[in-house]
């Protein structure tokens, strides 16, 4: 095997060979074809061009394959066999055609069995994994991985080890796994540079996997950090393609900095490299890049130029997402311009390409220009529609851009039709999600600063150990020096001075090893204080998210309460600012109650009452959230002779909890549904939504402090985390049992037990009756209550200290009028004022 290598390079040597430069080994190996008189020499420089042209030639490719098999079978070079069918499959696989790429790998591994020759059968083993790996098929890709290492067991082969150890990694990228693919790939660089010249590439490439694997991780420093390593590598072995592709991706980190200058500048060395390399597939994606970073630039004209480019070179390569990308671009840059025809034909041919290729998200996008065109052109129903379509997706997808993009142009939409309810209801959900991107931003920054700040702190530890292996060096190269002067001296000169030098060098030997002895001391402390600081960071995180969830929560109805203040109120404004209220006091009472009955025992105020009425008074303190997400509740499965033995305000609190968690995980117009059972001495109550359910293993966790569900933690509902807590206690402060029963895409099913109570004693409505004497001592304080609005509650009571008879049956009176109208409850409040027609003569 070596043989071959060796007479290939010196082959290759006569007719000058130029590793740096592509086209030059391309014309170099074209030459050695057609000159040699070896066999298996010309079969090697076909198989060998193959490799460098399978990017930019695939005819000449496919030719390349069928002359190296036709004369490997003649002389039955199964070398040659396995490299054609190898760099073939290759090819195929860069194509993305993987049952084509796959079978040639299986043909390649079968001729590179009679060579015995490990890394020709492991590296078949290995693309056949890698064929299931760009099919999603992690299990079969993993299987031949192993097959591969088994293979290469049989002798010491650290590449093929390498190699399937960066494939194992981009397995766990592919799933979003980046700390596991980082793991891997760390593990696997090393080896690969110490392999020297026979294997840069690969390494180029791990360096390659570990700047994707921190780009995904948003850690920037570090990504730019390994793509220009992995840039420095490629150009050194003139790997042409592995350098345009690391231009794109360092103009990608640059572009998602908003460093939009650099972007550009390495977006248009990517454009260069790949346009004289024939990359014509790939430079799609280029040139749709630069029109992108030229319109956030509000460069229209040049932007214009290069989604055609984008455009044109998409439809030559059939790549149906990028040919959608580029008329979506088109159709922006149009509706900047002012040019509405064009902006309209592009913008409907994105449409209609996205919905075939199911591509919801960028649908949506696509819905939003179209309602922005046609609210341009003051087609109104038109845009209306077209933002309705868009928002619903959003919604379903729960992508906050989507929404809050949407959401903007419909409250500006509505305004100008001098629809103001809906302007603000638009608004509103414009600001939420505007906050929750805010939130997310600030996070994100939060952590780019502290990894850059971890980042050159560990630049300058490496640079703190390099000089002082520098140093070591000097003393060693002093060392030397003091011998080489001894030697030239007298043999008594030369035995006095080597016996101070050796007494010398045994001193410093000793002191280097003190030496090597503290930096491990101080090396473990350093290790030590790095975990203490990664467990305080993570506490950090913690507090802060809870914070920010926190605050979140708060925001909204807070934004609710000042919108509805301003300018004269009305009735439905005052009650959604009280529902708001009291939303955000649950939010609270949740946090301190939690804390409280942590420490203490929680004390009830058990009486008879009855769970319709109960379920009415939660149902009216979460009316605005129900509505705001069009969410039914529905109590026709509850008796209206049920009562409980419990205390009222305490468990209609964890009805709205549980309430409040419903809508907030059901989707738009779905139900939730209320049911109630007697069991023995026992009211079983259950609540049950239509979300999208909780996973089984979540299920032990649903009840625990702070605990988060797949939603919260993707950042798309905030929440505090403690309302299931304070439910949990509650219900077993009542000597109850709560639990849940779920699963993804069939809902969540809350259900707890409280006692049987006998028939409610009455209500605060239910007052004595005053006597006529009383209600004629009153009377001028009911005709001015009459006249005070609902929600001027302040105005309500100065009326009432007007009263100046006083008895038992005018202070309950008083009290259920104070309770009514706090609870917005007009029928009850208009009764009591009604007292002529329940008077005692």
């Amino acid at each position: 095997m070596k043989f071959r290598y060796q007479l290939l390079a010196v082959m290759l040597l006569a007719y000058q060979w130029a590793w740096s430069q592509n086209q030059q080994k391309i014309d170099s190996l074209k030459m050695l074809a057609e000159e040699t008189s070896v066999d298996t020499v010309r079969i090697d420089a076909f198989t060998f061009l193959m490799s460098e042209i399978m990017a930019s030639d695939t005819l000449e490719t496919t030719r390349l394959r069928d002359l190296a098999i036709d004369e490997s079978e003649v002389i039955d070079y199964y070398i040659g066999l396995s490299d054609a069918y190898f760099y073939y499959g290759f090819m195929k696989m860069q194509l993305g055609q993987m049952d084509s790429a796959r079978w040639h790998f299986e043909k390649s591994h079968e001729f590179s069995l009679p060579t015995n020759d490990i890394s020709f059968i492991a590296r078949a083993l290995s693309q056949i994994g890698s064929t299931y790996y760009y099919e999603s098929k992690y299990q079969e890709a993993i299987n031949y991985y192993n097959a591969s290492n088994d293979a290469a067991k049989e002798r010491n082969a650290p590449n093929v080890f390498a190699t399937n150890t960066s494939n194992i990694g981009n397995i766990y990228y592919s799933q979003g796994e980046y700390d596991s693919a980082i793991y891997y790939y760390k593990k696997a660089s090393p080896i690969l540079d110490s392999l020297g010249e026979s294997d840069r590439l690969n390494f180029a490439i791990s360096l390659q996997s570990l700047g994707n694997a921190y780009k995904s991780k948003n850690d920037f420093a570090r990504a730019l950090d390994y793509y220009f390593q992995s840039l420095q590598t490629s150009e050194s072995i003139g790997d042409s393609v592995g350098v345009a592709i690391l231009l794109g991706n360092i103009g990608g980190v640059y572009n998602y900095q908003d460093q939009t200058d650099l972007a550009l500048e390495y977006f248009f060395r990517e454009k260069k490299a790949k346009e004289q390399l024939g990359m014509r597939r790939s430079l799609a994606n280029t040139y749709y890049n630069l029109g992108w970073v030229l319109i956030t630039k509000k460069s229209f004209k040049e932007a214009e130029t290069y989604m055609k480019q984008a455009l044109e070179t998409s439809k030559a390569s059939n790549i149906s997402e990028m040919i959608a990308y580029s008329h979506s671009g088109l159709g922006e840059i149009y509706l900047e311009l002012g040019q509405y025809e064009l902006t309209k034909s592009h913008l409907d041919s994105a449409l209609s390409i996205r919905e075939k290729l199911d591509l919801p998200n960028e649908r949506s996008q696509t819905l939003n220009l179209l309602g922005m065109l046609a609210s341009q052109q003051k087609e109104y129903q038109k845009a209306l529609n077209y933002f309705d379509e868009g928002l619903a997706i959003g919604l379903e997808l729960e992508v906050p851009e989507l929404v809050r993009n949407i959401s903007s142009n419909q409250a500006e939409l509505y305004a100008e039709l001098g629809e103001f309810q809906k302007a603000y209801e638009a608004h509103v959900r414009f600001k939420a999600m505007d906050d929750t991107i805010r939130n997310e931003d600030n996070t994100r920054k939060i952590a780019l600063i502290e990894s850059e700040y971890s980042f050159e702190k560990e630049k300058d530890q490496i640079e703190a150990a390099n000089q002082q292996n520098i140093r070591t060096q000097e003393e060693k190269l002093k060392l030397q020096q003091y011998y080489t002067f001894a030697s030239t001296g007298g043999l008594f000169l030369i035995i006095v001075i080597a016996f101070i030098l050796y007494r010398n060098f045994q001193q410093k030997q000793k002191a280097n090893q003190l030496l090597e002895v503290k930096n491990a001391e101080i090396i473990k402390q350093a290790v030590e204080l790095e975990h203490k600081n990664d467990d305080l960071q993570e506490l950090s995180y913690f507090k802060q998210g809870l914070t920010d969830m926190i605050a979140h929560d708060m925001k909204n109805p807070l934004n609710v309460v000042i919108g509805l203040s301003e300018g004269a109120p009305d009735a439905n404004k005052m009650k959604q600012v009280n529902q708001s209220g009291k939303l955000m006091l649950q939010m609270v009472t949740n946090m301190l109650d939690v804390q409280k009955f942590d420490e203490t025992e929680m004390k009830l105020n058990l009486a008879p009452h009855t769970l319709l009425d109960i379920l009415v008074q939660a149902k009216f303190q979460v009316e605005l959230l129900s509505i705001a997400r069009s969410i039914q509740l529905d109590f026709q499965q509850v008796g209206k002779d049920i009562h409980l033995h419990c205390d009222r305000e305490i468990i209609m609190r964890v009805l709205v909890n549980l309430f409040t968690n419903g809508i907030k995980y059901s989707d738009p117009g779905s139900n939730i549904t209320v049911k109630a059972t007697s069991i023995n001495d026992r009211i079983q109550i259950e609540v049950a939504d239509q979300g999208k359910g909780i996973h089984e293993e979540d299920l032990p966790f649903v009840f625990d402090k702070f605990w988060q569900s797949e939603a919260k933690k993707s950042g798309q509902i905030q929440s505090t985390g403690l309302g299931l807590t304070f439910c949990k206690i509650a219900v077993e402060a009542h000597d109850g049992n709560i639990q849940v029963n779920s699963s993804p895409g069939n809902g969540s099913t809350f259900y707890f037990d409280l006692a049987v109570g006998n028939a409610a004693v009455g209500t605060r409505e239910k007052t004595s009756e005053l006597s006529k004497s009383e209600v004629d001592a009153i009377q001028e304080v009911i005709t001015e209550i009459r006249k005070i609005p609902l929600y001027q509650f302040a105005d309500i009571e100065t009326a009432l200290t007007k009263i100046t008879l006083q008895s038992e049956s005018i202070e309950e009176w008083k009290e259920a009028l104070r309770h009514a109208a706090l609870n917005w409850d007009e029928d009850g409040f208009e009764k009591l004022l009604s007292q002529k027609e329940m008077s005692k003569p």
